[in-house]
């Protein structure tokens, strides 16, 4: 077998093996699983949560910060335990985002070890493993069921994202995302980058308004450009008529990059659709 597919195959065994490690058929629920089991297990009651917590828990005698880093972070294995190697030049927040993320990746290594797979070494550079330890970084930082007791009954807006950010001590990136998994409403979160203009959905909640939402972006983009060339906060409100005709609040928060490192985001734009009118 040449290197190439050896890499991709074991790849794809290092997910299917976390899904056997949690006894759950689809990769993202084994990850939600294993991140709830640690979140009992590290015993902590509320926010903000501690990513060394964890670290100890799964076996990382170290997490250490390193200038120059070329990546966000990096697990590596000493002797018998893990040491996680963080760069230096990241916030704070999205520090403790990385350790998080590094912490998940053992449960890879072990399902590894576990079941007798070829190590890759720099966690296999897996975009499969790479956002499966996101989801479950965020889950550590913000578990599910106390995020849904914390905001039940409170509508998703930028005061609540800004308030979750400093509870949990996260990202507002990270708070928009958790905030709309853990909804029980209609509502989506959009990551804007002031330079290209709309980026991506990241979540939308119910899926049927995916269709209807783009060309709402492309009407809103003056007023939204605005407010990275400022740096103000912007509110919009749009209607968009569709097979129901709905309103659509659009709240901005300005946010700049706060440093070289590649790969993070501009800005952020939270919107609430509200019921038919």
């Amino acid at each position: 077998m040449s290197p190439t597919k050896l890499k991709t195959c074991v790849v794809r065994n290092r997910v299917v093996a976390v899904q056997r490690l949690a006894n759950r058929k689809d990769s993202r629920a084994a990850i939600t699983v294993l991140c709830r089991r640690l979140v009992l297990e590290s015993a902590q009651k509320g926010p903000p949560f501690d990513p060394k917590c964890y670290a100890h828990l799964r076996g990382v005698s170290e997490i250490t910060e390193q200038p120059g880093l070329p990546t966000n972070g990096v697990l590596e294995r000493k002797g018998s335990s893990f040491v996680i190697r963080i760069n230096l030049d990241l916030p704070l927040m999205r520090k403790r985002f990385v350790s998080c993320h590094e912490v998940v990746h053992t449960f890879f290594e072990e399902a590894a070890q576990k079941y007798k797979l070829h190590a890759l070494g720099r966690n296999g550079q897996s975009s499969d493993e790479e956002s499966l330890c996101d989801l479950g970084a965020a889950e550590l930082l913000m578990p599910d069921s106390l995020v849904r007791k914390w905001m039940s009954g409170r509508a998703i807006d930028v005061a609540l994202v800004r308030e979750a950010s400093s509870v949990f001590n996260v990202s507002l990136q990270v708070a928009s995302r958790r905030l709309v998994d853990c909804a029980e409403g209609q509502a989506a979160v959009v990551h804007w980058n002031g330079e290209r203009g709309f980026g991506r959905i990241v979540h939308l909640i119910p899926h049927e308004y995916r269709k209807g939402l783009p060309p709402l972006f492309r009407e809103a983009t003056p007023a939204i450009q605005q407010c990275y060339e400022k740096s103000i906060p912007v509110q919009l409100q749009l209607r968009w008529v569709g097979s129901a005709r709905q309103e659509i609040i659009c709240e901005s928060i300005p946010l700049q990059r706060p440093s070289a490192v590649h790969d993070e985001i501009d800005g952020c734009v939270v919107l609430s659709v509200l019921r038919p009118v």
